[in-house]
Parts: structure tokens; C-alpha cells; sequence
């Protein structure tokens, strides 16, 4: 098995814009933020990424997320792994549960990095250095509708209607008229029995949940994410009093301890898995596993702005996932106006999109483009 000495380690900031501005609950975004880490061992080059969310991860008293990121990533490449890279060593760091949760996001840009430079080594792909083959040879997506005006919203939702996406996650906020409009509208255009779910990114106080929920039941919508954000004692309240709703954990399970919370308060039926906020492809296979054995579903989801280094990483990750509910990702050319990979791994009709094999995670990143989004880098080692 290959052993590489790291030579450096390049975090970069991007800013790319996007086509079209990105709304939730808890933030407005017009381009992607993303964070791409340049390793570089002996003459091989790994490409990571990783998005990062204070309201996601946990604030930070370092308010520069470059600065964060460089001091994250020189200590893990020279405490953990000792200034080389191995499969093996990137298991250890994957298994590590006394990382602490704004620290996850960094160990995604990393090891995203180092097994794409792994994978160079020998020209192979990311299940052969594994050692395991893909549950599925393809990925179904399905489609995210941000807060819009109403013309922009019913623009969309004819976007995922003529793509044939089959199913959607509709962004709310604390307002009752504005949740309840999206999801008629979403209704008007894909019919009453249509999949629909809705988050609410952590907005709602319980009594806002109390007066959405019930209109929600009525639309047919059921599957409600993240209404109450950490507030652990509102979600048992809602839990008991919503035994129809399936809720589903994504700001609230960042780790493994997250994980065995929610299962002991029984507040959550779902999770949403993140690469950036779990920390990686490794660990987020882990956490998928844990959840179906502790009786929970779990879904993959992305963050806002990916590229195509996360799309394919993601790509890899809902391959191999035994029983995602949802996959969401790989919006690339929806939404940005440029990327850093030379591979479009968008998803087509259907939110069909192959598993991508034969060259490392299924993406190739170019330097030329990294350097022509970036808007600052930094030196990790």
C-alpha cells in the first residue's frame, strides 16, 4: 500500500458565482465559498474540498475561515499523520471521535485531497484503493428549491419538472404563508402525490412549528428537517406531539456522540448525512452504517456551492451508502458559472447521474482554474 511524504499543503478560498442567488433559512449566498486544498507529495498532486458553515459546524473564535483552515490542516498533516499519507493512516484519522465538530469540514478538504493523491499513484480509482465495489452503478438526485420570489420559484420547479426529478426538498423559513405557498406551488406543478419534503434549516421556535406542521400534514408533506435547530428539548416536544412527522437531524448530528443523542432522546427519524459537515467520505460511510444499526434512515445531502470535487466525492459516497433515502448534489452546471474540474458530473434527466470509475474519486481538478476562482491561499506547511 502506497506511503507518501507530504511536501505541501495549499488551502485556497474560491468565489464563483452562481447563476442564480442561493436563499434559506439561515443564510443568502450569490457564489460559491468552497475551500479547495492542493497537496502535494513527491511529484503527485491530490485536489480536495470542503464548504464551510459556522452556523453548520460551530462558530469558530478565529473569524478568518483560510486561517482556520491552514491551522487545522498543519496540525492534522503534521500531529496526526506525521507529514505522510497512507490509506491506513487516513482510516485512523476517520475513526477518531475526539475530533472536535468545527474541526470536521478541514478533515473533509484533507482527506478528499490525499485520496485523490492516493488514487494517482497507480492510476486507479477510489473502490480499488478501498477495496470495495459500488452498491449501485447509479445515482438518482433530487432537486432543492431555495426561498424565491414566486415567479422565480414556479421557474425552478419547471426546470425539475421537465428534467423528471422525483422527488424535492423545499427551503422554509419562520413564515407560515411563504411555506405553505411553496409547497402549493410545488404541488400545483408535480401533483398531489408527489415526494416532497421541507427544511427549515433550524428557524423554528416551537410555536412557529406548531402553527407550519399541522398545514404541512395537510399538503401531504411529512418529512420535516431540522425545525428546531439544537434546541433538544423542543425536538422531544415535537417528536411526541408529531408522531406522523418523520423529522430529520442535519445541523444536529455533526459526530458520533450527535448520533447516539438523538437516538436516545428518539426525537429524529432520519439523518442528513454532509461530507464537509461530517468530515469526509470516510467517516460519513461510517456514520450512514451507525445510523442504520441504531434503527435510523439516513440521507445524503450537500451543501450550497459545491464543486465538481464535492459533487464526484459525493458521487462515491451515495455509491456505496447501503440505503440512502435521498441523495442530493452534483448541481454543478444549475448552478455555477464556472468550475474547477474538467469533468461535468451534473445530473441529467431524471436526476440520473452514473458512478464514475476508473481515475481517482471521478474528478479531475485543474490547478489553472482553482487559481483563476481563488480569491486568497494560504500556506499550510
Amino acid at each position: 500500500m502506497a506511503q507518501l511524504r507530504i511536501d505541501s499543503a495549499t488551502v485556497y478560498t474560491l468565489s464563483i458565482p452562481f447563476s442564480m442567488s442561493f436563499d434559506h433559512a439561515a443564510a443568502r449566498r450569490s457564489a460559491s465559498d468552497s475551500l479547495v486544498w492542493v497537496v502535494r507529495a513527491e511529484d503527485r498532486l491530490g485536489v480536495g474540498e470542503a464548504v464551510v458553515r459556522d452556523y453548520v459546524s460551530g462558530t469558530r473564535s478565529d473569524p478568518d475561515p483560510l486561517e482556520t483552515a491552514r491551522a487545522d490542516t498543519a496540525g492534522f498533516i503534521g500531529d496526526v499523520l506525521g507529514r505522510t499519507v497512507s490509506l491506513e493512516a487516513l482510516r485512523v484519522l476517520a475513526a477518531d471521535d475526539s475530533v472536535p465538530a468545527e474541526r470536521l469540514p478541514a478533515i473533509c478538504g484533507l482527506e478528499t485531497a490525499l485520496l485523490d493523491l492516493l488514487c494517482s499513484v497507480d492510476r486507479r480509482d477510489v473502490y480499488d484503493l478501498l477495496g470495495c465495489e459500488p452498491v449501485r452503478n447509479e445515482v438518482v438526485y433530487g432537486g432543492i428549491v431555495p426561498m424565491l420570489p414566486a415567479a422565480r420559484r414556479l421557474e425552478i420547479l419547471g426546470m425539475y419538472r421537465d428534467l423528471g426529478i422525483g422527488n424535492l426538498r423545499l427551503k422554509v423559513a419562520r413564515d407560515a404563508e411563504q411555506a405553505f405557498a411553496t409547497v402549493d406551488s410545488a404541488r400545483g406543478l408535480f401533483g398531489d402525490g408527489f415526494d416532497l419534503r421541507v427544511d427549515a434549516n433550524g428557524s423554528w421556535d416551537i410555536e412557529t412549528a406548531r402553527r407550519i406542521i399541522p398545514g404541512l400534514l395537510e399538503r401531504g408533506v411529512s418529512i420535516v428537517e431540522e425545525p428546531v435547530g439544537r434546541d433538544r428539548e423542543a425536538q422531544r416536544r415535537l417528536a411526541a406531539e408529531y408522531r406522523s412527522v418523520e423529522f430529520v437531524a442535519d445541523e444536529s448530528v455533526r459526530t458520533v456522540s450527535d448520533l447516539d443523542r438523538i437516538v436516545s432522546d428518539r426525537s429524529f427519524g432520519m439523518v442528513n448525512i454532509r461530507l464537509s459537515k461530517n468530515g469526509g467520505l470516510l467517516r460519513s460511510l461510517r456514520l450512514a452504517r451507525l445510523a442504520a444499526e441504531r434503527g435510523l434512515r439516513y440521507q445524503l445531502g450537500c451543501h450550497v456551492g459545491e464543486t465538481g470535487v464535492l459533487s464526484a466525492a459525493g458521487r462515491v459516497a451515495a455509491s456505496l451508502m447501503s440505503r440512502p433515502v435521498y441523495s442530493d448534489g452534483s448541481f454543478d452546471r444549475y448552478l455555477l458559472t464556472g468550475n474547477i474540474t474538467r469533468t461535468d458530473v451534473s445530473f441529467g434527466a431524471g436526476g440520473r447521474a452514473p458512478v464514475l470509475r476508473g481515475e481517482g474519486l471521478g474528478y479531475r481538478a485543474e490547478l489553472s482554474r482553482i487559481e483563476e476562482w481563488s480569491v486568497g491561499h494560504v500556506e499550510c506547511i
